[in-house]
């Protein structure tokens, strides 16, 4: 933020002058920011006393607050933000907080320190026109915008640069996530995506979709959403296809798996079809599978399957641990209870290695609402298992995390501290401890736990019935 707000120029002549200086001397912090000042000629060392000397980082609330026919100003308001605490029960002193604009009039770059701050672009044509806050993603804050300036914004993805569309979904999924704004929001702004081509663009979006999948599916609207996914991303992926191509970047195969994944685990059923075809040539001719696609095809064909035999076959006849590792990961996107149940006996018969028995879970744990609450069941029996064998390890805090931040019953809050008060595991105790929920925790999108359950829990009572309306 620092480095893009002053210049390249600027700071190198500054970080320049500052190394000379106290060459042979000690110097402070504040020595830097001194060095940095003269040579950019701006306030520095009032800026940067905000983002090293205070807790936390604000949110930038952004709309049109008047319009002409050639300029428009802009109102662009901040408060802390926070994931849970309600602005009443937070500090909401201002930041000094450089912004970069980018709109369809150019760019700008602004110093903003009120709670309430306006903005006059010149040049700026009502029709079509619009801003983008943040350009370039250099500031450490959220930005909320309008519905008018969202609707432009989504009306212009191509004209945005790939971080400008990839910080736009991120930051709208924490401010969903925070309840700061519509859920419904966010899956509008996926299907604006449609065009998308961008690999970090569409993985993070897509993250962000598994959440509201697993939330679908509590709602008992999940085919509603797979039709979604199908819908937004089919294009994309039927231009780069199963087959490498010459003019492949470094990104199109992991484009490519990712997206025939998230289209075989949604049921598109041409893409299944495909996998289940070249998974059928694969075991007779391994070399006919891409092996940017095995995974893909293997978690496809996993999910759409009556039997895991095939799999099990495999994994036995593989001398490469690289190979099992792949297959132990796959089969967990099975989603048949009775094949939940035989993946978990895999897991622990023996052929698994005690240190990738996290693994298989996680992905069982991830893949449904009833494979999260198999792996929870299984935890529970084979708790002193667990610790025994990979209690000195983080893999099992690691286990622990993955399987209770899935959950979004609040209900289930009370059990699982019960569990572990009998149970404790040392070196998760500080996963466990964050579970103990109150209304001054301020959380962020790496919450753990206990902590996660109870965000997700508000966020389905807040937004299930939007959720619900918007996908039927």
């Amino acid at each position: 933020m620092l480095y893009e707000w002053i210049g390249d120029s600027n700071f190198a002549t500054g970080m320049h002058n500052y190394l000379k200086r106290f060459s042979y001397s000690a110097a402070s912090t504040e020595d830097l920011w001194t060095e940095l000042e003269a040579a950019a000629n701006l306030p520095v060392t009032k800026v940067m006393k905000d983002w090293t000397g205070r807790m936390g980082f604000p949110i930038i609330e952004a709309e049109i607050e008047e319009q002409t026919e050639d300029s428009v100003t802009i109102k662009l308001s901040q408060s802390k933000f926070s994931t849970i605490a309600k602005s009443a029960e937070i500090s909401d002193e201002p930041w000094n907080v450089p912004i970069e604009i980018l709109s369809s009039a150019g760019k700008m770059n602004i110093l903003i320190d009120q709670k309430i701050n306006k903005v006059k672009i010149e040049k700026f044509k009502s029709e079509n026109g619009w801003i983008m806050i943040n350009s370039g993603a250099a500031g450490f804050f959220h930005t909320k915008y309008s519905a008018d300036l969202t609707n432009r914004l989504m009306k212009n993805l191509e004209n945005l640069k790939t971080v400008d569309r990839l910080k736009l979904s991120s930051d709208l999924y924490c401010l969903c996530r925070a309840g700061v704004e519509p859920s419904d929001k966010y899956l509008k702004l996926f299907q604006a995506y449609s065009a998308e081509t961008e690999y970090s663009v569409l993985s993070d979006i897509l993250d962000g979709i598994e959440t509201f999948k697993s939330f679908a599916d509590y709602l008992q609207v999940g085919p509603k959403l797979d039709s979604i996914i199908i819908s937004t991303i089919s294009s994309c992926a039927g231009k780069i296809g199963w087959a490498a191509q010459e003019c492949d970047t470094h990104t199109t195969p992991l484009l490519r798996a990712l997206l025939l994944r998230h289209l075989g685990l949604a049921k598109h059923q041409e893409t299944v079809k495909h996998a289940q075809l070249k998974f059928s040539d694969f075991k007779s001719k391994p070399e006919s599978l891409d092996p940017n696609l095995k995974s893909t095809v293997f978690a496809i064909c996993a999910a759409n399957s009556n039997s895991i035999a095939d799999f099990l076959e495999l994994h036995a006849g593989y001398d490469l641990q690289e190979e099992k590792d792949r297959i132990e990961v796959s089969i967990g996107s099975v989603k048949k209870t009775e094949l939940i149940e035989k993946v978990i006996d895999f897991a622990f018969g023996g052929s698994v290695r005690h240190g990738d028995i996290p693994h298989t879970l996680t992905c069982l744990a991830r893949g449904s609402r009833e494979g999260r609450i198999a792996v929870w069941n299984i935890i529970q029996k084979k708790i002193d298992f667990l610790k025994e064998k990979l209690g000195g390890q983080f893999l099992l805090s690691g286990l622990l995390k993955s399987v209770l931040s899935g959950f979004d019953d609040e209900n289930q809050i009370k059990e699982i501290e019960k569990f572990f008060k009998e149970n404790p595991v040392s070196n998760a105790s500080m996963a466990i401890k964050q579970g103990s929920f109150t209304k001054k925790n301020f959380l962020t999108k790496n919450s753990l736990g206990l902590e996660n359950i109870q965000i997700r829990s508000n966020w389905i009572k807040r937004d299930g019935d939007l959720i619900k309306e918007f996908l039927k």
